[in-house]
């Protein structure tokens, strides 16, 4: 039997805490949410068109979504993570939290897609006319967990491999090979299809770097165990948002604290913050995960954990 599976739902194998529906009654009864104000990007970016072997380029687009460009002795190679582009995060266009800041880059500008890496099935992650627009411009091959193939019925058939915790997808071609890792989380699409399908962390490996984008997580030991398996971390993409209120959140979402624990657990070279700035999920304000962030940064004495500016690209050498 797994440690994860049940013959039906999936679970996280420590510390499971299911919120029930009188909890979230609980919340919106009584919120106390920070307004959203509309936002602007400062910057525009063009896709990177050539590195040097052993060098990546991370572009900052909203919340999860990232392009990551890895010069590998293949290929430059293009991946997305998470790729939302929609104005709501909801199976609905009119109703759902809404957006409050455009993409760093419009889904029109990306560069030719290679690989996508979906999470999970909620709405923020796994936004269907994003990964359809993507899947018939560029036909990338989507790694996902388990049992979320199901939700990306297109009709141009997509290219898919869907993998448990602790399994890879080596592609050789491209000189990469992607890792499907535990995350602390759960899933939900409809009403009656809760934890059907797997969540998860990623990391991708070539010969040069190996980064890590956490998707959606709480902070438990998942971190501790990466580390073991991958001692050399280059980068690790760390989520800082959509924590408040701590009761109802702590067992989903990382705070600022959290993540710079999580880094430290990891030690990569440098970590980034991710899943903040453009969908109010949450009560706290738009800006306080990066000032909550600098806060736990000083008490814990670190350095090397930063965010990004949307349509900020960043170019590293490993």
């Amino acid at each position: 039997m797994s440690d994860h599976f049940d013959g039906e739902k999936f679970f996280n194998p420590v510390d499971q805490k299911s919120k029930t529906f009188s909890d979230l009654l609980k919340w919106q009864w009584n919120r106390n949410a920070v307004k959203w104000d509309e936002q602007t990007n400062e910057k525009i970016p063009e896709p990177v068109t050539e590195l040097k072997i052993g060098e990546f380029a991370l572009t900052f687009i909203n919340h999860s979504t990232f392009l990551i460009q890895i010069q590998t002795s293949k290929k430059l190679v293009n991946i997305i993570t998470d790729p939302m582009f929609s104005m709501r995060t909801s199976p609905l266009s009119f109703i759902g939290p809404k957006r409050v800041r455009p993409p760093g880059m419009e889904i029109d500008k990306l560069p030719t897609i290679d690989i996508a890496l979906v999470s999970h099935n909620h709405y923020d992650h796994m936004d269907y006319k994003s990964l359809e627009t993507i899947n018939e411009k560029f036909s990338p091959l989507f790694v996902l967990p388990l049992k979320n193939s199901q939700y990306l019925n297109f009709s141009k058939k997509p290219r898919i491999q869907e993998k448990d915790w602790n399994e890879s997808v080596d592609i050789p071609e491209l000189g990469i090979k992607i890792h499907v890792l535990r995350a602390h989380h759960w899933s939900r699409r409809s009403f009656n299809d809760t934890n059907e399908a797997l969540w998860c962390a990623f990391m991708i490996e070539t010969d040069h770097a190996t980064i890590y984008f956490a998707g959606d997580t709480g902070y438990k030991d998942h971190f501790k165990q990466t580390k073991k398996m991958f001692p050399n971390i280059s980068l690790a993409l760390l989520p800082i948002g959509a924590y408040e209120p701590r009761w109802f959140m702590e067992d989903a979402h990382m705070n600022p604290e959290d993540a710079v624990k999580a880094h430290q657990d990891l030690a990569p070279k440098r970590s980034i913050g991710i899943h903040f700035g453009t969908f109010p999920l949450t009560d706290e304000g738009i800006g306080q995960p990066v000032l909550d962030l600098e806060k736990a940064k000083k008490a814990a004495n670190v350095n090397n954990f930063e965010v990004l500016k949307e349509g900020e690209t960043k170019i590293f050498t490993d």
